[in-house]
């Protein structure tokens, strides 16, 4: 059995445990939110922002090659060139931080897109004349014939680029899906985020609810451990106040209080036993171990009132040694207490167990006889006599009948 301190140890040890164990449950799952937020909730976000910037990209670089042949300005053939580029990074990019198979089908697909488109643009510019740009020392009546043709130069291109076109429509109808597949796959993520949050409270809620009750439980057992055994010693206590010895807690275990309670039973048993014995010698004569005197005029009252009651008979007997101040003259007194001690046994051993033997004082013995007529006490008085002559005594000889004998008196309740 776990000792007081050990329990309450081990009920504190659980207690932090359990509280322990939740908070690192509640940190695990705060992580765990914390990465998906920071780790796919932002991959994903950089990844539609990256199939957005390549839309934006070909948008830009459809527009400088287009400028570029309708105007034949050699730094917009330039910047397209960086444009293309840039596409083509943020393809790459947008590979790297996806991790879906369609997302890498519909890259490799928007890649023969953009491959398909690029070839037709430069079969455009090869194809296409490209008007050129009057220069600073020209006349501005050519510059204003070059601006008249633009509109009719942008016509012809427009209507030599309609394949390019078509690939065009194709590359942006890749990227709006590469948006929107990421838009989806965002605001999924986000429903998880909500739905992942609502579970956490639903976990904590329950946690919470266990880590409680657990935490109560222990504490409780840890209290009636504690407590059960103090009520036992306490009713037992309450019971030894009132005055009755004979309680026995049983202990409930062998710990400080299990312990404390046996103590509490030999103290009980060793009030009970000193009572006992006190009692005994209150009404007990020490010499010759029969009851004395006080006892016997207290149980003489109570009978005499049961007798008158009930309309019985009751005895007395008084038994006196003879010559026995001569015999302790003769023998001296240790002799003397010899022959008492001889004389009582063998007046107890003769009378009923019902019959009450007490030492009235000195070598006289006083008998009490229960529902006995005065005949028949009469003849209780021989036996004892009898039994008396029977005994055999030390310097017994030097009596004046050469033996110790005793001389019985009685009387007789109601008649005397």
């Amino acid at each position: 059995m776990l000792s007081l301190k050990t329990r309450f140890f081990l009920a504190s040890f659980l207690t932090g445990a359990l509280v322990l164990g939740f908070a690192v449950f509640l940190l695990a799952r705060q992580r765990e939110m914390r990465d998906l937020l920071t780790g796919a909730l932002s991959r994903d976000i950089q990844a539609m922002n990256a199939a957005a910037e390549i839309k934006h990209d070909f948008v830009l670089y459809d527009d400088l090659i287009f400028r570029y042949l309708s105007t034949g300005d050699g730094e917009l053939l330039a910047e397209s060139a960086k444009v293309r580029e840039r596409a083509r990074l943020e393809m790459g990019r947008l590979e790297t931080l996806s991790d879906s198979q369609t997302v890498r089908e519909l890259l490799r697909d928007l890649r023969r897109e953009s491959d398909d488109y690029s070839r037709e643009i430069r079969r455009l510019i090869a194809a296409a004349p490209v008007p050129k740009i009057p220069g600073e020392k020209e006349s501005i009546l050519s510059v204003i014939r070059w601006a008249q043709q633009v509109p009719e130069h942008q016509r012809t291109v427009s209507l030599l680029s309609s394949k390019g076109r078509s690939f065009l429509v194709r590359v942006y109808s890749l990227c709006e899906k590469l948006v929107d597949l990421h838009r989806v796959k965002m605001e999924q993520l986000q429903k998880d985020l909500r739905a992942g949050l609502e579970e956490d409270r639903g976990v904590l809620l329950r946690g919470s609810t266990v880590v409680f009750a657990g935490t109560l439980f222990v504490s409780l057992f840890a209290a009636l451990s504690v407590l059960l055994p103090l009520r036992d010693l306490q009713a037992g206590i309450a019971k030894v106040l009132s005055g009755d010895l004979n309680v026995e807690v049983t202990p409930r275990g062998a710990d400080e209080l299990g312990r404390v309670t046996q103590a509490f039973n030999s103290m009980t048993r060793s009030l009970k036993e000193n009572q006992e014995r006190l009692v005994r010698e209150t009404i007990t004569d020490e010499l010759t171990g029969l009851n004395n005197f006080r006892y016997f005029q207290t149980v003489l009252g109570t009978e005499v009132d049961r007798a008158r009651r009930y309309g019985k008979q009751l005895s007395i007997l008084v038994v006196d040694i003879d010559h026995f101040k001569k015999y302790n003259d003769a023998h001296g007194h240790p002799m003397g207490n010899i022959v008492l001690k001889g004389v009582a046994a063998a007046l107890k051993e003769t009378l009923r167990t019902v019959d009450v033997l007490a030492r009235y004082g000195g070598e006289e013995f006083v008998a009490l006889l229960p529902e006995t007529s005065k005949e028949n006490a009469v003849r209780a008085a021989e036996r004892l006599r009898d039994a008396v002559d029977a005994c055999e005594f030390p310097g017994a000889e030097t009596q004046p009948e050469g033996r110790v004998t005793v001389s019985i008196g009685g009387a007789n309740f109601p008649d005397d």
